[in-house]
């Protein structure tokens, strides 16, 4: 049996995992490799709680820039959900979480988007915010 069906009981339990993802990295990773996009998992506009989105393993931009920021601020990294411009007109725009890193410099963390035009799962905020210009702080 490999390490990862072995321990696989480990990584369904929400308080284990994330005292686990501890660093901005270990995050943006587990964003990618276990969550995926559905713009239709709440109806009505609202986020789901942190726990209920990680059960889910799915969610849309919201949803993930909520998951993410719980997870930065119980790392110790001070980071708020931010909402960000649209790519076209009636679009609502774009959620992602915002932190500053140990080099005191800021950063958004945005899993939805990695690939557009540049954009990483972590990207300057200065380099973000040139392709999707912030609009608001959500939290």
């Amino acid at each position: 049996m490999d390490w990862h069906r072995k321990h696989t009981k480990r990584w369904k339990n929400f308080g284990i995992v994330t005292d686990r993802l501890h660093s901005p990295n270990l995050i943006a990773f587990y964003l990618e490799t276990h969550f995926k996009y559905s713009k239709d998992v709440s109806e009505g506009g609202w986020t789901p709680s942190p726990s209920l989105i990680f059960s889910m393993k799915r969610g849309n931009c919201s949803q993930h820039a909520a998951f993410a920021t719980y997870c930065l601020r119980k790392a110790g990294y001070p980071a708020k959900t931010v909402l960000f411009a649209g790519f076209y007109i009636g679009d609502r725009g774009q959620t992602a979480s915002e932190f500053k890193d140990k080099d005191g410099k800021l950063y958004v963390m945005d899993a939805t988007l990695r690939g557009f035009h540049g954009i990483n799962v972590i990207t300057p905020k200065e380099d973000y915010v040139k392709i999707l210009p912030e609009i608001r702080v959500l939290d």
